[in-house]
């Protein structure tokens, strides 16, 4: 009798698990599909926050206003644009008065060409960031800004240690890196029981290397940084979100936005 109590204690407790997780799954689909509506909405913003940007949405045309507004109203900032595609982020520092001198690195030779001629830049240097970082200034800018690009670089802890020696004293780190520890990941990785890559997004072909909040602080930490911020790229508004976060909180981020400030 106690062997069945005890059996039929553990079927209820499994059956209650699973009807939680199903409750845990939709509401994940729930927020998925509502930060994929604002990260579009994000996306069809002009460079002043107006009208629809052209039909071109690629990684290389971004002009992520998010990074953008975390850099000062000063026109003598000097700024080293990680990644910067065309140059449509550092136009908008442009455009704003944010930057008198902007320098970009850029992979794709392509988005290097347009990126030189797009008339943003003072210097862009072409090449994989890994093996151009040498050719980096020491304490010569006060912005450094990574959208996206630690999490597709071999080595990101001694590439953030390297770019420390390039910032000014009391200089500022600012990136966007993915969070691996999201709802819609987890559960995908329970149920599915796949580590499944995508096209795009957290878990994009491309990334090389995974993040989780403790797992960055530690990174900026020990390459030399303080003041440490992680929060939200983009912070919702809707009710159902700030719901997700008070009782998710880092599930339901899909991407962190990262600040940190060197050691003066």
């Amino acid at each position: 009798m106690a062997c069945m109590t005890i059996g039929t204690g553990f079927d209820s407790l499994h059956n209650t698990i699973r009807s939680m997780m199903t409750i845990l799954s939709a509401m994940s689909m729930m927020f998925e599909e509502k930060l994929l509506r604002a990260e579009t909405d994000e996306a069809l913003l002009q460079v002043s926050g107006a009208t629809p940007l052209s039909t071109d949405h690629s990684y290389h045309s971004h002009p992520r206003p998010e990074l953008v507004a975390i850099v000062r109203d000063d026109p003598g900032n000097r700024v080293l644009d990680l990644g910067c595609g065309s140059g449509a982020m550092s136009s908008l520092l442009r455009k704003r008065g944010k930057a008198g001198e902007i320098w970009g690195v850029e992979k794709s030779p392509e988005a290097a060409r347009k990126a030189h001629d797009s008339g943003a830049f003072d210097k862009v240097i072409e090449g994989d960031l890994e093996e151009v970082i040498a050719e980096l200034p020491s304490e010569h800018f006060n912005y450094v800004i990574a959208g996206d690009i630690l999490e597709h670089l071999l080595d990101p802890w001694t590439v953030c240690e390297k770019l420390n020696a390039c910032l000014v004293p009391g200089g500022t780190f600012i990136c966007s890196i993915p969070n691996i520890r999201n709802l819609s990941f987890l559960l995908g990785l329970t149920f599915k029981k796949r580590f499944e890559y995508r096209d795009s997004g957290v878990m994009d072909r491309t990334h090389l290397r995974f993040f989780a909040r403790k797992d960055i602080h530690d990174m900026f930490v020990r390459s030399g940084y303080a003041d440490i911020q992680i929060s939200p790229v983009r912070p919702q508004k809707r009710l159902t979100w700030k719901i997700g976060k008070a009782l998710f909180g880092d599930l339901v981020i899909k991407v962190f936005l990262v600040t940190a400030v060197k050691k003066q």
